[in-house]
């Protein structure tokens, strides 16, 4: 881009990186009151036995950064550990999307089915639900996965 400025009757030149100014613009923005998120969270397996460990990811997709931290609530049956986040920018033709995932180790220590209650977010006034999440529980479900194991072909 060139600006063109005159003074004096005379036309000077001057050159204007785009690319940098329209990063800056973007990133000065504030948060839409109309943002684009999504709000999930699922687990690595549906079944489990007393003693298990589940992978729990809580996701948000957005075009905002107004993101604030998730804190998982307690859930009964089991025994949370946060094992870490990541968090990922993406600007493509100009649209700017934010994802963060917060990942949990749940240790099962009920001897019924675990219900995962549909987790909230708010962002910018506005509470964002996930669904509900069930998990059997199963006491044969180690066994199950030991004779899959033991039932794989021979090659």
């Amino acid at each position: 881009m060139r600006a063109r400025i005159s003074r004096n009757g005379r036309r000077l030149s001057v050159a204007i990186p785009l690319t940098p100014v329209l990063l800056l613009a973007v990133l000065l923005l504030p948060g839409r009151a109309d943002a684009v998120v999504d709000f999930s969270a699922s687990v690595d397996r549906h079944i489990a036995s007393p003693g298990d460990r589940i992978n729990l990811e809580v996701t948000i997709s957005s075009d905002t950064r107004n993101t604030p931290a998730f804190e998982l609530p307690e859930i009964a049956g089991v025994e949370a550990t946060g094992t870490g986040s990541s968090q990922n920018f993406q600007m493509i033709n100009g649209s700017v999307t934010i994802s963060k995932t917060w990942t949990y180790s749940l240790l099962v220590t009920a001897d019924s089915d675990i219900r995962i209650p549909a987790l909230e977010m708010e962002i910018d006034g506005r509470t964002y639900r996930s669904a509900p999440i069930t998990v059997a529980v199963s006491s044969g479900g180690r066994a199950l996965r030991a004779e899959e194991q033991n039932a794989a072909p021979a090659p």
